[in-house]
């Protein structure tokens, strides 16, 4: 069976401003789990306006980083849970931080729950739609358009602009299982998270 890998994606992963940690290019390893096995960040802006949209951006980067650097060397999803949970007025004060910043008052609301999403698909790349856990931050209202990434594992999507190489694909297969899948990149960001398998289920494959 064919793999058939067809996304153009940039990652930048966790937190945005790097400490110069670098995954090898060998060696970072993205397995096909199921949704149980990550964590979501939802940020949700005030309003559709320019100024509430490039908002929401400016609170998304600051709890990136602060989220960073929380989960530094965090390689289990209880682990990075109850930290973030143990950390919620932490993130929201760099959320509110980033609003004042900006010349706005909205209040930030910072929450760690259960939420429902929507699918999303990248080519082959698919996220399936459904209820995972995830880090909420609603600015002021939150009647805008929201953003979205997988917060952890550490696979958040900022853009379209750049391609992300696949550098070995390998499917593994026990019998009377569902077939699991392993994707190896070449990955040219620097982060500051040990490497940790990345959450991509399901994985959509071609004969």
């Amino acid at each position: 069976m064919t793999i058939c890998i067809s996304t153009v994606l940039t990652l930048i992963v966790g937190l945005l401003i790097g400490t110069g940690q670098r995954f090898s290019t060998q060696d970072t390893a993205d397995w096909a789990y199921n949704k149980n096995n990550l964590i979501r960040l939802h940020v949700v802006a005030h309003s559709d306006s320019a100024v509430d949209q490039a908002l929401k951006y400016s609170v998304r980067d600051a709890v990136l980083e602060a989220a960073g650097q929380l989960l530094t060397d965090v390689i289990t999803t209880e682990q990075a849970w109850h930290i973030l949970r143990e950390n919620l007025e932490y993130l929201r004060k760099r959320a509110e931080e980033s609003v004042l910043a900006s010349g706005n008052t909205h209040p930030i609301s910072v929450e760690l729950g259960e939420y429902e999403f929507p699918t999303k698909a990248y080519g082959n790349f698919v996220l399936a739609g459904g209820i995972y856990p995830a880090l909420r931050v609603e600015i002021g209202a939150a009647k805008g358009h929201n953003w979205w990434c997988v917060l952890f594992p550490p696979l958040c999507f900022l853009n379209m602009s750049g391609p992300l190489t696949p550098v070995r694909i390998q499917q593994e297969q026990e019998p009377s299982e569902k077939p699991q899948v392993t994707i190896e990149f070449a990955n040219p960001f620097s982060i500051p998270f040990s490497p940790v398998p990345v959450v991509v289920a399901p994985m959509v494959t071609n004969n």
